[in-house]
Parts: structure tokens; C-alpha cells; sequence
């Protein structure tokens, strides 16, 4: 069985910037930590747990409040694009394993 907390020791500086790059463009926590491969429970205990990550994710959000708002699927980068149909597909599988 798991700790419950295995993901807090999957922190590192590049992960966080990896992570709250995507928030401040705009990616929910949940496409965000799937992106970095935790889940958005760990990203909640890092916000507790690690010095300075929630005010740097509250920075993030406010930032991405302040961006246009694109339809769907459309990105102004291709990876970004490709993180969007990745996360498109999983949940399709996800729905279709489900039935």
C-alpha cells in the first residue's frame, strides 16, 4: 500500500515551474499535474507543505485570470495544443473503460 503523501517527495524546483507555468497559462490544476505526472491531490500538499509554492500558485492563477479566454482546443503553441488533446483522450478512454 501507498503512503498517502508519496507524491510530496516527487517535488522538485523544475517540476513546480513546470507546473505553475502551465496554471499561469491558463491549464487547470488537473491538466497541470497530469502534465507533470502527480496528481492534483499532491499539488495540494505541496501548497501546504512547501515554502513559498502556494503564494507562487496564487500569483499563477491571477495571472491566468487575466488572459483572453480561447475556445476549446485551440492554444497558441503546439505543445500546448498537444497537452490539450492528450488530456482530450485520456478522459475518452477514461469514459470508455468506465462503461
Amino acid at each position: 500500500m501507498l503512503d498517502r503523501y508519496h507524491n510530496v517527495t516527487k517535488y522538485t524546483e523544475r517540476l513546480a515551474a513546470q507546473f505553475l507555468e502551465l496554471v499561469a497559462r491558463g491549464h487547470t490544476v488537473a491538466v497541470a499535474a497530469q502534465a507533470i505526472d502527480v496528481t492534483p491531490g499532491c499539488i495540494q500538499l505541496w501548497r501546504r507543505t512547501r515554502p513559498g509554492f502556494d503564494s507562487a500558485y496564487q500569483r499563477a492563477r491571477r495571472h491566468a485570470e487575466a488572459l483572453p479566454t480561447l475556445p476549446d482546443g485551440v492554444s497558441l503553441i503546439p505543445w500546448e495544443r498537444m497537452l490539450v488533446e492528450k488530456t482530450k483522450t485520456h478522459a475518452t478512454a477514461s469514459a470508455s473503460a468506465g462503461r
